[in-house]
């Protein structure tokens, strides 16, 4: 059943010194009115959206012409997303709603959106040079949002039937970037650079050399502590994930969060300049009362991705391979950990098992011109079996 008649006014009242809402609606024949204050506008208005939610969604009671997409995509981020998401993709998925969503839809009716609206969304975020990734959640969040609607009105509404996505380009040689064999060795030195008094250059140095001879993702290692390394044994034990989340504003580190997929739940061999990597963190981090992560700062907190990352660049510049201000991530790190792999001969099964990734398909198309070169190496090397 639908609300019929609704208003609503926001004033401020000067006898009470506040801000209210006087919302009244018609449901099932029924009048209903609800009055609503605050100290602030901005408090009023974040109120008068969560008995939106309470009242419109939780209870299945749907505005016929008034309620706007903003209104009931919060109602259903809030109520329905965030029960079955982990915290980490409930806080992504709410960052795709603010900043790829609402500012072109937010207030549109929801019962006004058309293909043509959706469409306008797919290609505004198209020109403006967005990544398809993005472009994709984009869809999929308004899909699943009016979907929703549909099922809750029971009516017939498809406002994204036809959308046409932008086409993913096939991966051109040269999309992921690696380290050579002389830049691994010209990083690792740089890494490991210390100045007189014994204390590194780049703090997170001999973590850089962690990463790309294990292929960690950066959540990976932060979330790594002591207990995960065995050094008897030769191996560390990638169980958990560490992600870091714009929550309302606030960055901060989620911990315990789920790995990527059930595959990246993986016992690593350690290579002997893990071993060396790790056993150098060890001796010179120091103890850190209250932490045993094994990558950390200074405080013993968790390290920035954004301080991180500028570590990394600086070590990059300073080794000749980017010029200073260069864009670059620490996830080619993990992409060289690949390559190295391969070119070792090994194969590709075992590569995808390393990386963590869900199936070798994954590893292939990531991957796909590395392969090939190994390929056209093996039947070479047949030839020259041959003759």
């Amino acid at each position: 059943m639908s609300v019929t008649s609704y208003t609503e006014s926001l004033y401020y009242d000067k006898n009470h010194d506040s801000w209210r809402a006087d919302i009244r609606f018609i449901w099932a024949g029924e009048k209903i009115r609800k009055t609503i204050s605050a100290k602030s506008k901005s408090e009023l208005q974040k109120k008068v959206q969560d008995y939106k939610i309470d009242v419109f969604i939780n209870k299945n009671i749907l505005i016929v012409d008034d309620i706007t997409f903003t209104d009931f995509s919060a109602g259903w981020m809030e109520n329905r997303q965030k029960k079955v998401m982990k915290q980490s993709s409930y806080f992504t998925k709410m960052r795709t709603m603010k900043n790829l969503v609402n500012p072109y839809i937010g207030n549109r009716k929801m019962t006004e959106i058309t293909k043509d609206d959706v469409q306008k969304v797919i290609d505004t975020l198209t020109e403006s040079g967005r990544s398809f990734s993005s472009i994709k959640k984009a869809y999929e969040f308004i899909n699943g949002c009016t979907r929703y609607y549909r099922v809750l009105k029971n009516i017939r509404y498809y406002p994204c039937e036809g959308v046409e996505l932008p086409k993913v380009l096939e991966k051109e040689e040269g999309d992921y970037k690696f380290l050579t064999k002389q830049q691994r060795q010209l990083v690792e030195e740089e890494s490991y650079k210390r100045y007189e008094n014994g204390s590194f250059v780049y703090r997170y140095g001999p973590a850089m050399v962690l990463l790309m001879y294990t292929g960690m993702r950066f959540g990976e290692m932060v979330a790594l502590t002591w207990n995960d390394i065995d050094f008897k044994e030769g191996t560390i034990d990638i169980n958990k994930n560490s992600v870091y989340v714009d929550m309302d504003g606030e960055h901060r580190y989620i911990d315990g969060e789920k790995l990527k997929t059930k595959c990246s739940r993986r016992l690593l061999p350690m290579s002997q300049k893990a071993r060396d990597a790790l056993l150098v963190i060890k001796d010179s981090y120091g103890d850190c009362s209250g932490t045993d992560h094994v990558v950390r700062t200074k405080h013993g907190a968790h390290p920035v991705p954004g301080s991180f990352n500028k570590c990394y660049r600086s070590i990059l510049a300073n080794c000749g391979i980017i010029k200073h201000g260069e864009s670059r991530g620490v996830h080619m790190l993990r992409h060289t950990f690949a390559t190295m792999l391969f070119e070792n001969g090994c194969e590709l099964k075992i590569v995808s098992e390393l990386l963590g990734h869900s199936n070798t398909k994954v590893t292939e198309n990531i991957y796909i011109h590395t392969i090939q070169a190994q390929r056209i190496k093996a039947i070479k090397d047949l030839d020259c079996y041959c003759k």
